[in-house]
């Protein structure tokens, strides 16, 4: 290096919390060309630009392995809500939900199935493979970088649209040829979402040759379990015995258990998971640090009644007789899988997002309140909003007990993901607030993980078992995706009740060498990429 020769960046005298686990400690770290190029005390290094951490913690930019942002740096190439947090990669295609691949046969199936998730992008930007989305993705201007899952629920409309029974031959072996695709193209892996229509009527024997497939890759197989209450251990036995076959890695998205009934045993399945790392099994999870979740209010309903799609349902409720047994269902349990209305209360179940205007002034108002103003019981109400809005409609549940998720994330296996739906004027708060809340609750006020601790399960952790390499951490040669802020400070200030408000606290996001966040204001620099999956 010549002594005219300037790096990039110097950060000097800042708290380091390098993503491994160790102790924070002193010291400067000098970027150029996109790369951490050396980590030391009191480095004089000329440089275009010094920036003073004193007082403020220095780290790998966070990693949010949940996500459902695959569209959204279409609208907003910067993904302000992730950005401002210190998110600097998203991984998508999460709960067998995602933009491909598809064929003009079934693509309005996957449009319907997919917009309340994904949000209206989907009307318009569907892509015929998992290779044409990655290239799109790697030629988009964009301020964040992203990697992304296989979507089985795509994967499966792609042939089938919402039949349900065993899937013939000839479209499981259609299938295993996109995936294929999809791996060598730098997919994660699989994703698959066992709640929801269509992937709910699939068996361990559909599975099995998808994940198989997956393995051959050295991928990773990421799932949405089939149950998460009164049958989560019949759930996880169901995944475990798809992934005994291959040895393949297996990814448990959102671990939780719902319902009051079920309050306090989250420790025993963790227990459960932990036996079966130590006989062998390759097994990690993620959650998010809230007690409710987010999801689809087609979730709430019967998978038998989906077959055919969203459109064919609406019209199967024109039927006063179909109409009415539906409505019997809501006050059963179900088997195998969760009546979330019955498990939650309609006081617990909340609207966030819809398709038309005509309910705006209900969203964030649970449906035990809008049913009470329209003078109707709980269920007629759903249904009528349900139809309302054309099947699209995103909720919010109360279900889930705190020290049930505190014992989740602290456990040494799991990671933290936002699990945040990006869209609708009144979304759950954790899209806006996960990794500050993260920290403020268990650093700062219970105390259950130390600063290093917690920094590693959202940075080096993920890096490594998602396939993101030479990132997730502070070393020289690796990318410099890196955040600065005052751990103090840095805060949470989104609510149930007013969601779409941005963090306080985080200084500087510097996204692949670039300063992407400066003094806490987005710059114009989109440094972003997509990140293939790299395997050993």
């Amino acid at each position: 290096m010549s002594d005219s020769y300037k790096v990039d960046y110097i950060i000097k005298n800042g708290t380091l919390i390098d993503g491994s686990g160790q102790k924070p400690f002193r010291g400067d770290i000098a970027i150029d060309n996109g790369k951490i190029c050396k980590i030391g005390l009191d480095l004089e290094i000329p440089a275009k630009r010094i920036l003073d951490a004193e007082g403020k913690a220095v780290c790998p930019g966070f990693i949010d392995c949940h996500t459902h942002d695959d569209l959204v740096l279409y609208r907003d190439p910067y993904n302000k809500p992730k950005l401002k947090q210190g998110v600097t990669t998203i991984i998508v295609g999460n709960c067998g939900f995602g933009p491909c691949p598809s064929q003009n046969e079934t693509v309005n199936l996957l449009k319907d199935y997919a917009k309340p998730i994904l949000g209206p992008e989907i009307i318009n930007r569907t892509f015929e493979s998992f290779s044409s989305y990655a290239q799109s993705l790697k030629e988009l201007s964009k301020a964040i970088n992203i990697a992304a899952f296989v979507a089985h629920g795509a994967l499966y409309i792609h042939d089938n649209g919402f039949s349900k029974g065993a899937l013939s031959e000839q479209s499981i072996i259609n299938a295993q040829n996109l995936l294929s695709s999809a791996m060598s193209t730098g997919a994660i892996g699989l994703s698959a979402g066992f709640i929801y229509a269509p992937g709910c009527y699939c068996n361990t024997e559909d599975m099995i040759p998808l994940v198989d497939t997956v393995a051959k890759f050295k991928g990773l197989y990421c799932v949405h379990l089939r149950s998460e209450s009164d049958y989560l251990d019949n759930s996880i036995n169901e995944v475990l015995s798809t992934v005994a076959f291959s040895g393949a890695s297996l990814h448990i998205s959102h671990f939780k258990v719902i319902g009051k009934n079920n309050h306090g045993r989250m420790k025993n399945y963790i227990s459960k998971i932990e036996k079966c790392i130590s006989d062998g099994f390759d097994i990690t999870y993620d959650m998010y640090p809230y007690t409710a979740g987010s999801t689809t209010m087609a979730s709430l309903f019967p998978v038998e009644t989906q077959t055919g799609g969203v459109e064919n349902f609406i019209n199967q409720l024109k039927n006063k007789e179909n109409r009415e047994r539906l409505k019997e269902q809501f006050r059963i349990p179900w088997k195998n899988t969760d009546n979330i209305a019955l498990l939650s209360g309609w006081d617990n179940i909340y609207l966030s997002s819809l398709d038309s205007k005509k309910n705006v002034p209900n969203l964030g108002r649970s449906i035990a309140d809008i049913a009470k103003e329209r003078g109707l019981p709980p269920d007629e109400a759903c249904l009528q909003i349900f139809e309302e809005e054309n099947g699209k409609v995103g909720i919010i549940l109360r279900s889930m007990h705190e020290q049930d998720m505190l014992d989740t994330i602290k456990s040494k296996n799991c990671f933290v993901g936002s699990d945040g739906l990006p869209v609708g004027s009144h979304p759950h708060p954790r899209l806006y607030g996960t990794f500050p809340t993260f920290l403020r609750v268990f650093v700062h006020e219970k105390k259950l993980l130390s600063i290093e601790e917690a920094i590693a399960k959202i940075t080096s952790l993920p890096a490594r078992r998602f396939g993101l390499k030479k990132r997730g951490q502070l070393s020289e040669g690796f990318n410099a995706d890196i955040v600065i802020f005052d751990p103090e400070k840095f805060t949470d200030i989104a609510t149930f009740e007013d969601p779409r408000r941005y963090p306080v606290g985080m200084d500087h996001v510097i996204v692949n060498g670039r300063m992407v966040v400066d003094h806490n204001e987005i710059t114009e620099e989109k440094p972003g990429q997509f990140i293939p999956h790299e395997r050993d």
